[in-house]
């Protein structure tokens, strides 16, 4: 039916344009790169020691989410999900407690944006009411667009024999046969029956019972539900019967079994087309002409609609969220201001760029033993801040951490400001230094040391002090040295060794110590 075939769609380039199309090589290599793993099966990534998980997304057999770790550091990728599956979903349901206080949750492109989302169960509902319509009182076709190897064709399948089951009077006792054209179709339907992993509890204990765990099981060995790879295939030909249900890819109606089917039925009234992927709508049409066949758009979209998302993240408590552009555009903070109490750091995700998440490893709290607290003495301090060096025995038990005092009390002496302290074997420990430090306060340090040429050289603005760290550069060309305040730290650099140690004095005097 080439000439019935849509014509070039308002937006599409010139042929000479266009990219070069993969060969068998590239894909073959491209496949070769790929790890097969189970669900919950740790898998080394090869980049330090993050290792990835996939876990049951709840969305169509073998979808997954993904759990990175690190460490004490947890990263949740959420793909297209279901929160709550209907009842007839045949894969495990989502798998949520494993995503729970993550540090960070990347939401990659799972949620729905569309303002009227319908839930699955209720598009399929009207789907197999129309069909039924259709069979029983235009004696016409039904055409599905689909694709086997993934989303919910055979929960749809499923629904649409139930309900000719239930109507078999109004379509007169007939049987309508129903075929499933793809080049992948029989694969599909065969690795469904094999993958029991991926499927619902209900749908396990049949197939432990060496029962068909899918109806298509069963509409296959009778007859009444038909494979073929493409509209011309023999097998098909031969006890191909209308009025029949087909359903076909590709769904964006510009390749596969399905642009052949719609040519050859979309003149006639009595025929259906159902539109059942969100990926496409209406658009799919576009460039075929007229169609007379009788149009239902009903998307199937178990996806997350944006007030499930953010019961999601309300769940999951992260400290870091990740989403893509679009959704902060559709009015997903608002949805997450209404929803989610604790706090939360949004990061969008651009096409190209990088997208940094400052992660940091969990903090655990410790309980001083009141022996030990009485043991402590605070050293003199400059502000409010107070430091103290604790030697003790940290004990982790049920969850609690606990420090108790050493066995050896000569390890809680402590030593005359600005001394190292000594352990009982001899080592010494060096002195912690702590405070603030401004730039005026150690200008005015300097200038009492003798020091009056040095200048404050740059004061970056503050997106370098957070990519950078660096706060104020002091030069002093005298000595040919730098003083650079970080956030974390003081950096001297002097070639002079007896110089290095003057301006280290003149810091460390602006600084309190234990």
């Amino acid at each position: 039916h080439q000439d019935d075939g849509p014509g070039p769609h308002e937006t599409a380039l010139p042929k000479t344009k266009w990219s070069r199309p993969y060969s068998q090589q590239d894909v073959d290599s491209c496949l070769s790169q790929v790890t097969l793993v189970s669900f919950d099966q740790p898998q080394s990534l090869g980049l330090g020691q993050w290792t990835a998980r996939a876990i049951s997304s709840g969305y169509s057999l073998g979808a997954s989410n993904w759990i990175l770790t690190s460490g004490q550091i947890q990263v949740g990728c959420v793909a297209e999900c279901t929160l709550e599956p209907p009842k007839s979903w045949s894969c495990l349901p989502m798998q949520l407690n494993p995503l729970k206080h993550s540090n960070a949750i990347i939401l990659c492109g799972g949620v729905s944006v569309v303002p009227k989302h319908q839930p699955p169960e209720e598009a399929i509902q009207q789907i197999c009411s129309r069909i039924v319509d259709v069979l029983a009182n235009k004696k016409g076709n039904v055409l599905i667009p689909t694709q086997p190897a993934a989303g919910s064709v055979f929960e749809l399948i499923e629904s649409i024999w139930h309900a000719l089951q239930a109507n078999a009077t109004r379509l007169g006792g007939h049987q309508v046969p129903m075929y499933l054209l793809s080049p992948s179709a029989a694969h599909s339907t065969s690795y469904s029956r094999l993958s029991t992993e991926w499927l619902s509890t209900q749908r396990q204990e049949r197939s432990l019972a060496a029962e068909f765990p899918f109806v298509h099981c069963e509409l296959l060995r009778s007859g009444g539900l038909q494979l073929g790879s493409s509209a011309s295939d023999p097998t098909l030909l031969k006890g191909y019967k209308e009025p029949c249900i087909v359903l076909a890819s590709h769904p964006s109606l510009r390749a596969g079994p399905a642009a052949s089917f719609l040519g050859a039925w979309k003149n006639s009234p009595n025929n259906l087309l159902v539109l059942t992927d969100y990926c496409y709508g209406d658009e799919a049409l576009s460039g075929w002409g007229p169609i007379s066949m009788a149009v239902l758009h009903r998307p199937i979209d178990p996806r997350l609609s944006l007030t499930q998302a953010s019961t999601l993240i309300q769940q999951l408590q992260p400290e870091h969220l990740v989403m893509p552009r679009d959704y902060f555009q559709v009015g997903m903070l608002d949805k997450l201001s209404e929803n989610v109490s604790q706090e939360l750091h949004c990061h969008q995700l651009v096409a190209g760029r990088t997208t940094a998440i400052p992660l940091a490893p969990p903090r655990y709290k410790a309980y001083l033993s009141k022996q030990l607290a009485n043991q402590l003495t605070v050293s003199s301090t400059r502000g409010h801040k107070r430091l103290l060096r604790v030697s003790g025995v940290l004990q982790a038990r049920d969850h609690k951490m606990d420090i108790k005092p050493c066995a050896d009390p000569s390890t809680q002496a402590h030593p005359p400001k600005n001394q190292p302290s000594q352990h009982a074997g001899g080592e010494l420990e060096p002195v912690l230094w702590f405070g603030e430090l401004s730039p005026c306060t150690l200008l005015d340090a300097l200038a009492q040391e003798g020091i009056c040429d040095a200048v404050v050289l740059t004061s970056p603005d503050s997106a370098r002090q957070i990519q950078q760290g660096v706060h104020t550069l002091i030069q002093i060309p005298s000595m040919n040295a730098t003083i650079g305040l970080e956030l974390n730290r003081t950096h001297i650099e002097s070639e002079s060794e007896h110089e290095l140690e003057r301006l280290t004095s003149v810091v460390t005097s602006c600084l309190s110590s234990c």
